[in-house]
């Protein structure tokens, strides 16, 4: 069982390791912006990169099912799937700064889908656990972050879509706290949801665990390429995860990497050089590769 605390957000980062000073709660939309959204689908492109989804089609798959609507219900955006019966569901991602960018700043994006426009939202928790406090969960509130974003979408059918984004700290501070992971706790219409994200250094790079098919995980880096580095791409292979469970410790659930392989997957580069390095690794998932995108 952790223990748990909680601190603002600036207060967990600066026990870690040190604040970063905010530059301000007005974000502009450039190429850069945590919040450009090139295809409209309510999903920034920074998510899209980090979720494998096709950042300038809103539908990747070509379904009859919206990207946004797969990626909160942990479905496969990249393949064609009949609809799911919609509820209330969460989903967060977190997200790094394009290659290059000036602005480090790494985000955490919670999005809400409410299957009814009266459902209330009557609880919001977020926490980071850090691999120098094991059992310990450090809580914070998404929605009083300095710099937090919001969004809305309201839909035909009655459903509400939500987005808060909440700005963390630097990459490169980020980095040298990984492996990490933050979760979102919520309640919504009396259902009660939660979803994780697991980072980690893969090869020099900030990378997180994606569901990808199956029980298998992409490795996928969270800064997404510079607005022209995708000419250079030699390939749009990402490196695939088969990962066994092997024990339990203080700080979650073991995990084995029992194979890897590149898998097509959209327009997306490998993070890692060579796949197979990866076999052997040792991964702790916080409540289990389960919470990695679904809800529990």
């Amino acid at each position: 069982m952790s223990i748990r605390r909680t601190l603002p957000l600036v207060g967990v980062l600066t026990a870690a390791f040190v604040a970063l000073p905010r530059t301000g709660d007005v974000v502009f939309a450039t190429e850069n912006s945590a919040f450009t959204d090139s295809d409209g689908d309510f999903l920034p492109d920074g998510v899209e990169w980090v979720a494998l989804t096709n950042a300038n089609q809103a539908n990747t798959d070509g379904d009859a099912v919206d990207d946004f609507i797969e990626f909160v219900q942990a479905g496969r955006p990249r393949q064609a799937n009949p609809a799911l019966p919609i509820d209330h569901e969460l989903r967060i991602a977190v997200v790094g700064p394009r290659t290059g960018a000036v602005d480090q700043m790494t985000w955490l994006h919670v999005f809400l889908l409410k299957a009814e426009h009266s459902a209330a939202v009557t609880s919001l928790d977020a926490w980071i656990d850090l691999p120098g406090l094991p059992g310990t969960r450090l809580h914070f509130d998404p929605l009083t972050v300095p710099g937090v974003d919001f969004g809305v979408r309201l839909k035909g059918n009655g459903a509400v879509w939500l987005r808060c984004s909440v700005p963390l700290i630097g990459a490169p501070l980020l980095q040298a706290v990984a492996p990490c992971s933050f979760g979102v706790d919520a309640v919504v219409g009396g259902r009660a949801l939660t979803s994780g994200a697991k980072l980690i250094e893969a090869q020099g790079v900030l990378a997180t665990l994606t569901p990808f098919d199956g029980n298998s995980f992409a490795v996928q880096s969270l800064s997404p390429p510079s607005a022209t580095a995708g000419a250079t791409f030699s390939s749009n292979r990402i490196c695939v995860l088969d990962m066994q469970e092997v024990g339990a410790g203080p700080a979650g659930t073991l995990y084995a990497v029992t194979d890897a392989a590149c898998e097509d997957c959209n327009e997306v580069e490998c993070v890692l050089l060579n796949c197979q390095q990866s076999i052997g690794w040792v991964i702790t998932v916080p409540g289990g590769v389960g919470s990695l995108g679904a809800n529990n």
